[in-house]
């Protein structure tokens, strides 16, 4: 996995407001990654809807069993 690293510098009484918008931002955009991966993934599924939903009810119940639910 590829690491970036970048050097802000800010006044220490703006220290923790800027943390916390930046972890905001950074996890979003990483939602984004995320699910925009998971659709190009999906997309090219040969799955018709209905096949797409009784495999993730298997997985529900399969997951729900072994959980004991």
């Amino acid at each position: 996995m590829a690491e970036l690293k970048f050097k802000v510098d800010i006044s220490p009484e703006l220290k923790d407001d800027f943390e916390a918008a930046l972890n905001k931002v950074v996890n979003e955009f990483i939602e984004d990654v995320e699910f925009s991966l998971a659709k190009r993934i999906v997309s090219k599924s040969k799955l018709t809807k209905e096949q797409a939903f009784e495999l993730a009810d298997d997985v529900k119940s399969s997951m729900a069993k072994e959980h004991g639910i």
